[in-house]
């Protein structure tokens, strides 16, 4: 990927020279989609994702200039599903339905041909392609379906008061045609590779945490021990709570929540439930990590609550072949 510092992100030439291409077609008249919008500096985080936005930024402008391309000499072909995904060509995936989670988080579901599935890999995400007045934008996103579900597959999307992709979202109604690529994603995960996965998350960073679960919950002979420390504001907050919690009844599967936003004076968790109500910190990572054998730490979350973990992990003397943020 290419290494970008926020706050010096430039248009490359290569942009520079297909968006000028762009508005040459227009004053000849010929009709063209409008370039894809660039990222703000701000929306890179600085940690090296793979992908960046800015990597992603880059993809979809040669897509776009491709499929100018293909319009002008007569060549694009809108209707080509030869594949059902590909990791530069969007395919459209009809809405099927959403089902709410919490009051701006929602569950929406996707059909696929018939007995077919998107067949990712644990941990891999797709990128959905917004459009609001001709300017294209992007979102990663991590189905939370079953890898091996045949029919559909489901997206996890918290929705925010302003945002792009939040207002695209909005306008979404059942039966629209939604266009995504891919798959994305460096996890290279294998039964049995690691005693156990310290898997720590908050918010919607729960979505590929419950793919690799899924998943090892799903092979027998995969004796992995999974340990989610899932952090929240209250418990209210908690998204997809009763499929964690069904999780329980697997020997190799415990979880711990932590609210951060919580008065203690007057909090009783619900049986069974293991709470912490506080920050995570590392102390209490030092005891997460304290068990024997061959561990692996998994991270997802906001930028500073990512920021945070992998802190705390280098302060434990973890190297980045320990640990591992989506």
């Amino acid at each position: 990927m290419t290494d970008y510092e926020p706050g010096q992100i430039t248009v490359t030439d290569t942009v520079a020279a297909a968006i000028t291409d762009q508005k040459n077609d227009e004053i000849k008249g010929a009709s063209l989609p409008g370039s894809p919008l660039e990222p703000n500096a701000d929306d890179c985080c600085g940690m090296g994702c793979t992908l960046c936005v800015f990597d992603i930024y880059q993809q979809e402008i040669e897509v776009w200039r491709q499929k100018c391309e293909g319009l002008k000499n007569g060549t694009f072909d809108s209707d080509n599903k030869e594949d059902l995904l590909d990791k530069m060509v969007y395919r459209s995936f009809q809405l099927e339905s959403v089902s709410r989670l919490s009051p701006d988080t929602s569950v929406y579901r996707f059909t696929l041909p018939k007995g077919s599935c998107l067949g990712l890999t644990p941990g891999q995400h797709l990128i959905l392609r917004g459009n609001l007045n001709g300017k294209s934008f992007t979102r990663q996103y991590t189905p939370i379906s079953e890898l091996t579900k045949a029919g559909s597959f489901d997206v996890m999307i918290k929705l925010y008061p302003s945002g792009k992709m939040s207002n695209y979202v909005r306008s979404w109604k059942e039966g629209d045609k939604i266009d995504w690529r891919g798959p994305f994603g460096s996890l290279l995960y294998k039964p049995n590779t690691y005693t156990h996965l310290l898997m720590v998350a908050c918010g919607t960073g729960i979505a590929p945490m419950v793919q690799v679960i899924q998943h090892v919950l799903s092979t027998a002979e995969d004796e992995t021990f999974l340990r989610l420390v899932y952090s929240n504001k209250t418990k209210e907050d908690i998204l997809m709570k009763t499929m964690i919690d069904s999780w329980k009844s697997y020997w190799n599967f415990t979880v711990k929540y932590v609210l951060t936003q919580v008065d203690k004076s007057n909090f009783t968790p619900h049986y069974g439930d293991d709470v912490q109500l506080e920050r995570i910190n590392k102390d209490l990572l030092i005891k997460e990590l304290e068990s024997q054998g061959k561990q692996k730490v998994l991270i997802c979350g906001t930028k500073p609550f990512e920021r945070d973990i992998i802190k705390f992990l280098k302060q434990l003397n973890y190297s980045e072949n320990n640990y591992f943020k989506f």
